[in-house]
Order: C-alpha cells, then sequence, then structure tokens
C-alpha cells in the first residue's frame, strides 16, 4: 500500500462569476522513500493539490469529492486538532513565497525551535541546538549567528533554507515541496538535493516535489505528473518523461526550457492557460497545440495507458515510433554554434561604466565583541568595476550573499554607495542631486527578485501600469489601454487581469507583472534581479525571448542577476562572477561557459543541474559554506573552498587581471 493515495480528486472556488474547478480527476500514488514530481504551468492546479492534501485550501475552495489516504488512514475525515498534530511531525510543507510562511516577528532559529518543542517535546535549549545544527544542514552560513536574525533581515535564498529546515526539521514521512529551490543558487539546489537523497535513503522520507525547475525534477523525482487546466494530462516514470514524452504539451515544455551550453531562441509555448471559468471544448490544450486535429475540438481525451507505466490524455500522443526527444537534444546542442562575442563596437562609449564600487554594511557587535568595542563591517561589494557596453546584456552570478542584489541597488542609487562611481551618459549618477534621479528612473529601471514586496498592494493592475505611461508618456485614452493590453499580452497575460489586484496573482504572475511594469517606459538599461526565477518554463521562454527581441530591435541593454546558468548563457553576451563581494571572472558568456579559468566559476557550471535524469549530478561539487565577507584580511576570498589552493593564496589578494583577450580573471594561479 502506498504511503499515500489520491484518487479522483476534485476541488472547486466559488466565486461570483461562476464555479471555479481549479482540480479535476487527479489520482496518483506516492510510496515511502519516493519523489513524485508535479509540473505545470502556473494556473495548472500543482499548489492546490498540495493544499488538499493538508486540509489548507482557502477559502471560496472547497474540497468537492474524491480521496486522500495518508498512511493508511484517511485525511479528509480527520479533525482539526488531528490535521494541526499531522502537519510538520508528519507531513510538512515548504512553500514558494517563505516571506509569507515566516512569522516576522521571531527569529529564524526560534521559528525551526518551535517545530521541536511543538511536536517532538524538546527543551527550549534542546530545540535551538538542534535548530542550530538543521540550518547548518540545509545550507545557511553561520548558523549560530544567522539563528538570531529575523526574515525582513536574511536574502530571499536564506529565508527558503530557513523554511526547509522548518519542514525537515521533526523528520516527516512526507514532505510536500512547493517551488523550494526557486530562490536557491545552484550550489544550494546540489546540497538540498544531496540532504533529500540522504533522508530518503536513512529514513524513508517521500518527496512530493512541485517544481517548474525541470533540471531539479529530473535529478530527483522517480515519477512526474504533467498537470495541465487542472487535470494531469501525462505520468511516467522521470526518465521516460524527459526520453519520450507522450503528450504535445509536455514534449513543448521540455522544449522551452533553456539549456546550459546552448543559445538558440527558445520556443516557448503559444498563448496561454485558459481561464478555469471557461474552458475550451474538447481537449483543453488544442488551442495551443501543434498537432491538434478535429476530433480534439470536440472530445475530451482521457488519461490511459499507451506505453507500459505510461499514461497520457491525448487522442494521439507523440513518439511513439520516433527519435527521442534526448536524441533530439543532443543533435540540437551538437549542432548549435558557440557565439562570438568581442568588446563594444569601436567608436561607441560604453553606456554604463562602473569603477571601483564598494559598500560596507556596519553589523551590530556579537557578544563579546560588544564588550570590547569591536565593530563588525561586512563588505558587500569591495572595488567592483566593469563596462556594460551598448547593445549587450551583462550577466552576473554568484552564489547567495556574493554581493550580486547590493551591486544592483548601487548602480539604482536604492542604496548609497561608499566608495565609486557610475557613469551614464556621460554622467556620474551616484553624484547627481536628488531632483535629476526621477528622470533618471525612465531609462534605468529594475524588476527585482519578490514581486509581491515590489508591487503596490493597493493598486490594481491598471493603476500599477498606468503610473509609468501617465508620468513618462502623457498616455490618456485608446491609446492608454491598448498601450496596456500590449503590455500584459507581452508577458503573458491579458486585459481580464487589468482590474485585479496583486495578492489576487500567483508569484509567477506577480513576477510577470513587475516585468511589464519594467517595460512600459522603453527604458534604455533594465536591471533585473532575478526576474525569471519564479516563472514557469514556458512563460520563462516567452520573458526571455521578449527581453532578447527588445534589446535587439530597440537598443535595450540589461544587466541580469541569476543564479540560473543556463538563463544566463541565453540573455547575456557578457558574464560576471561574483564571490564574497569581488569579481572573480569577467568576460564573453559563451568563451568563460566553454573555458572557464577560474576555479571558482568551473566549479558553479558543473554544479549547473540539466534537465536530463540521465545526467549524474557532479561528484566534483562546490562543498563548504558560501565566503561572508565580514572584516575580511589579505589573500583570495575563495582560498577556504577553492581546490588549488596554496599557501599563497592564503596570504595574497589576487588581483582582476586581463589574462587573456577580453577575459579578466582573480587568481593567483592562472
Amino acid at each position: 500500500m502506498a504511503l499515500l493515495e489520491v484518487r479522483d480528486l476534485h476541488v472547486t472556488f466559488s466565486l461570483l462569476r461562476g464555479e471555479l474547478s481549479a482540480v479535476q480527476d487527479c489520482s496518483f500514488d506516492l510510496d515511502t522513500g519516493q519523489t513524485l514530481g508535479i509540473v505545470g504551468e502556473t494556473g495548472s492546479g500543482k499548489t492546490t493539490t498540495a493544499l488538499a492534501i493538508l486540509r489548507l485550501v482557502p477559502q471560496p475552495g472547497r474540497i468537492v469529492s474524491g480521496s486522500i489516504t495518508f498512511d493508511g488512514e484517511s485525511l479528509l475525515t480527520q479533525s482539526r486538532s488531528a490535521m494541526r498534530r499531522i502537519r510538520g511531525r508528519e507531513i510538512s510543507l515548504v512553500s514558494q513565497d517563505p516571506m509569507a510562511s515566516l512569522n516576522p516577528t521571531l527569529a529564524a532559529g526560534e521559528q525551526v525551535g518551535e517545530m521541536y518543542r511543538y511536536h517532538l517535546g524538546y527543551s527550549k535549549q534542546d530545540a535551538r541546538d538542534a535548530a542550530v545544527d538543521m540550518l547548518r544542514r540545509v545550507g545557511v552560513p553561520r548558523p549560530e549567528e544567522l539563528s538570531r536574525r529575523y526574515p525582513h533581515e536574511l536574502s530571499g535564498g536564506l529565508r527558503q533554507r530557513v523554511a526547509i529546515a522548518m519542514a525537515l526539521a521533526c523528520g516527516p514521512k512526507l514532505v510536500i515541496a512547493d517551488e523550494p529551490t526557486s530562490a536557491l543558487d545552484v550550489t544550494i539546489q546540489a546540497q538540498l538535493l544531496e540532504l533529500i537523497k540522504e533522508l530518503q535513503g536513512d529514513h524513508g522520507l517521500a518527496t512530493l516535489l512541485i517544481s517548474h525547475d525541470l533540471g531539479i525534477v529530473s535529478k530527483l523525482a522517480d515519477t512526474v505528473m504533467v498537470m495541465y487546466a487542472g487535470r494531469p494530462v501525462e505520468y511516467s516514470s522521470v526518465k521516460d518523461l524527459f526520453d519520450r514524452p507522450l503528450h504535445p504539451y509536455t514534449e513543448s515544455l521540455l522544449y522551452a526550457r533553456p539549456r546550459k551550453g546552448s543559445q538558440e531562441s527558445l520556443r516557448p509555448i503559444a498563448g496561454t492557460i485558459p481561464n478555469l471559468l471557461e474552458l475550451p471544448s474538447g481537449c483543453t490544450f488544442h488551442p495551443r497545440c501543434f498537432k491538434t486535429q478535429a476530433l480534439c475540438t470536440t472530445e475530451a481525451p482521457a488519461l490511459k495507458e499507451w506505453r507500459r507505466g505510461q499514461l497520457a490524455a491525448c487522442h494521439f500522443p507523440a513518439e511513439l515510433k520516433g527519435i527521442s526527444l534526448r536524441e533530439k537534444y543532443t543533435d540540437a546542442t551538437a549542432a548549435a554554434k558557440l557565439a562570438e562575442h568581442g568588446n563594444a563596437p569601436d567608436g561607441k562609449e560604453p553606456l554604463l561604466r562602473v569603477k571601483n564600487l564598494s559598500k560596507q554594511f556596519n553589523l551590530a557587535p556579537l557578544f563579546p565583541d560588544r564588550l570590547m568595542g569591536r565593530l563588525r563591517s561586512l563588505h558587500a561589494v569591495d572595488d567592483v568595476s566593469f563596462v556594460l557596453s551598448t547593445e549587450r546584456t551583462l550577466g552576473v552570478v554568484g552564489e547567495s550573499g556574493c554581493g550580486k542584489t547590493t551591486l544592483a541597488k548601487l548602480i539604482l542609487r536604492l542604496v548609497p554607495a561608499d566608495e565609486g562611481e557610475v557613469w551614464y551618459s556621460g554622467r556620474d549618477i551616484l553624484r547627481l542631486p536628488s531632483g535629476q534621479v526621477r528622470a533618471l528612473r525612465k531609462e534605468i529601471q529594475a524588476v527585482f527578485q519578490d514581486p509581491f514586496s515590489s508591487l503596490p498592494p493597493r493598486m490594481t493592475v491598471r493603476q500599477i501600469l498606468s503610473r509609468p505611461l501617465r508620468i513618462h508618456f502623457q498616455m490618456r485614452g485608446t491609446e492608454l489601454q491598448d498601450r496596456l493590453a500590449y503590455l500584459l499580452t507581452a508577458v503573458g497575460m491579458g486585459t481580464e487581469h487589468l482590474d485585479r489586484y496583486p495578492h489576487e496573482f500567483s508569484g509567477g504572475q506577480r513576477q510577470r507583472l513587475a516585468i511589464s511594469r519594467a517595460l512600459a517606459s522603453v527604458p534604455k538599461v533594465i536591471i533585473a534581479d532575478e526576474p525569471v526565477s519564479s516563472l514557469d518554463v514556458s512563460v520563462q521562454a516567452q520573458v526571455l525571448n521578449l527581453f532578447s527581441e527588445l534589446r535587439h530591435n530597440w537598443g535595450f541593454n540589461m544587466i541580469f542577476v541569476s543564479h540560473d546558468l543556463s538563463v544566463i548563457y541565453q540573455i547575456s553576451e557578457d558574464v560576471l562572477v561574483m564571490y564574497g563581494g569581488k569579481i572573480m571572472e569577467h568576460g564573453p558568456t559563451a568563451e568563460v561557459f566553454k573555458d572557464p579559468l577560474h576555479p571558482y566559476t568551473k566549479l558553479l557550471i558543473e554544479a549547473a543541474l540539466e534537465p536530463d535524469p540521465h545526467t549524474p549530478v557532479a561528484a566534483n561539487r562546490l562543498k563548504g559554506e558560501p565566503m561572508t565577507p565580514i572584516n575580511p584580511v589579505g589573500g583570495c576570498r575563495f582560498a577556504s573552498r577553492c581546490p588549488i589552493a596554496e599557501d599563497m593564496c592564503r596570504d595574497t589578494t589576487p588581483q582582476l587581471e586581463e589574462k587573456r583577450p577580453d577575459r579578466r580573471v582573480a587568481c593567483l594561479k592562472v
């Protein structure tokens, strides 16, 4: 008997406009020690399915029919008090937005410790010790210190790690992970993969993994269920699904994913997921399907077995006899030629020049430093210099805490710099009077990692997008309405969303709105901090293609911060690798990815997860905790984790020097 059995689950939401079926005819099993991956676009019913298992479907939603059996007992007949005991102890949840799931009034260590005290009866001191140990296991650097920090004092990646530590604390039988790694860099993803596999082997942990990251799904899942418009459309083993998908929707999802080593234009899925109140007749995917036939428009296909262990809801399943999708990918990657990038075109002044930029944050002293009067200074950005050339995109990569986001905020003048210069169009924008900064906002826009914090909660989408159009272009009437429709369509949304508020959208939809707002003023530079980390692969492909189209057609320039190396390869001509507040390597993206010079860059690239279950996770992965530059002394900041470090690396600070044409590296061994 399976640990979790879901049969014919049907969840609806009673709205003024009608009854919305968020999940229909959903059935699956999950065994002890196994991982089931659920994939699909935003709005496909993945999260609602997970919340139904925990009996946490928000009002006005309700479970209409079906059964959910966990460890031999029905969850739908349990009392509220029984469900409270089950949640956290037997079944735990890692949600997509850690800021919404963490208590802002409690320190991180207290929140993890609560799990041990409430469910396992630990004493206060034992709970604190166990919390610190769990934070260390999920990759939180300096867990003793950071356990005393509050959620707002942590980065998005660190907040997610705290949420994961809470979920794993009591050794549950089942973990429901809803986009657990969307805010994490590649090295922490690899650590969490290892941790989850270790817990599965030692304790028989079962995992229900909801993710748009096909790389994570391919490495962690044993079976995969693909959902579309509230229904399962394919169910199979992970290898069969990635090698020979049956449903056209599954195949489209796989092709929309950026792949490390390929700069070919992405192929997003045409159109958008349908309105669940107005589903099309027949197969719900037929308006977007590349192989629709007459039968698809009139008769809904049933989910049935086409191959042994592989089910699909399709009248004409793909790849029954043809070449496998894995072979297609291999051929495409082999045929793709790496683009060659040089410097900015002759005679063109760089659009943005950053020179010796530095920023330090004074931290509260810890005991016994507090008694001795010693100050602690975090060198978030330390002597950073680079050039953003016209008609170029600069990708910025590195682990959480390396200074990527602080660098972006310094350029945007959201954080005051301690030292350095930022030259734009012949002006040092760090020294502009405040009255001129507003005019600068039209030309330099930002897209942040957390859209919920950056979108005004009391304004509708219409008001949010209209504001920059009215201020910068004085648009009114029909012209304004046409531009609003264009901006929403460009990011995969429709005009029916104009009169909704940010809290009425999913995380992915909110990010699309943030991108749309940034595009509204037609800026010359967009500084994008993890702009696609919360988007599913099809919308991610649309947005990346949109950025490329705007950049090439309108002279668009970008600084693109991301932990997803395949996205950086897809979108950027140049790449900047940061660690501990300093630049480790800088050069053309294709050359850096093909032949990385710095040891840190090599390990980052090896840690990236390819969406292919046949490709193993790199054995030579980056170990240890990211270096946090608090009162740094001399030497290379990567020396403590570098596999080739020598004594001189710990004593002598390497300078960023040109080791090859257009390749700058800060390493004594290169």
